[in-house]
C-alpha cells in the first residue's frame, strides 16, 4: 500500500486526463512522458511516467497501481484501484495525501517543501522541482502528509 485511505481532493484537484506506459505504484510523483499530447481528455499522446531523475515537470500525484496483467486469465481487481498498463490513471495536481512513497533516510517536518526525486519519491532535499509542502512528519508506519499543489 502506498496510501492510506486519508486523502482531501478538492473539485477539480484531480485528473483523468493523462495514460500510463509503464507499471507503477499508486503515492508517488509523476511527470510529463515521452509525449505531452494535445490537452483533450481523450489524446493518447498526453502521457505521464515515473521521473527517471528530479528533472523534468511534475503533472502531480499517481493516484492508481498500473500493473500489466494476462487480462485473458484474469481481470482487473477494482477494488484495488488497478489500472491496466497503457490505460488513463488519475492524477492528483491539488490536495492532501498520506503516502510512503518517502527517499529513504528523510525526516520531513510539517511546512518543509515537498520536492521530488528519482522514482517518484517525495523527498527534502534534491534538484526537484517543489510539488507542495509536507504537513507532517513520518508516522510509526512510514507514512506522511503531504499538501500538493502543482
Amino acid at each position: 500500500m502506498a496510501l492510506k485511505p486519508t486523502r482531501i481532493s478538492p473539485r477539480g484537484g484531480d485528473s483523468v486526463a493523462y495514460f500510463m506506459a509503464e507499471t507503477a505504484s499508486r503515492g508517488g510523483v509523476v511527470t510529463w512522458g515521452a509525449t505531452n499530447g494535445s490537452g483533450n481528455l481523450d489524446d493518447p499522446d498526453a502521457t505521464v511516467q515515473t521521473p527517471t531523475s528530479s528533472g523534468g515537470t511534475p503533472v502531480g500525484v499517481l493516484m492508481n497501481d498500473v500493473v500489466n496483467l494476462d487480462l485473458t486469465r484474469t481481470h482487473l481487481n477494482q477494488h484495488k484501484d488497478e489500472v491496466q498498463v497503457n490505460g488513463k490513471v488519475t492524477v492528483l495536481k491539488y490536495g492532501t495525501v498520506q503516502t510512503d512513497q518517502l527517499e529513504s533516510g528523510d525526516t520531513p517536518s510539517a511546512g518543509n517543501d515537498a520536492k521530488y526525486t528519482t522514482g517518484g519519491l517525495f523527498t527534502t532535499t534534491g534538484a526537484g522541482a517543489v510539488v507542495g509542502k509536507f504537513a507532517s512528519s513520518v508516522d510509526s508506519d512510514g507514512y506522511v502528509v503531504v499538501d500538493v499543489r502543482l
